[in-house]
């Protein structure tokens, strides 16, 4: 399952980053800021999907759960 957000997330965040490059020739400032915000915060995601799977390796299943609902919560 940790692998799967983990695979959304990147995608998702992959996929705004390109947006906002292709809106290069665009001057709607707040639409670029808006897109990478939003890819930052899948990053960020991701980021605590991965730090998720360190922390069950370890067998510290409540910083894994701290990581999964951090997760969850970025893109909110």
């Amino acid at each position: 399952m940790v692998g799967i957000g983990m695979a959304n997330a990147t995608a998702s965040s992959s996929y705004l980053s390109s947006s906002s490059q292709l809106l290069g020739t665009t001057n709607d400032t707040n639409l670029k800021k808006v897109l990478k915000e939003c890819a930052d915060k899948y990053t960020y995601a991701g980021d605590a999907l991965q730090a998720s799977v360190q922390d069950l390796v370890a067998e510290s299943y409540d910083y894994a759960y701290m990581h999964i609902t951090a997760a969850a919560d970025y893109p909110n």
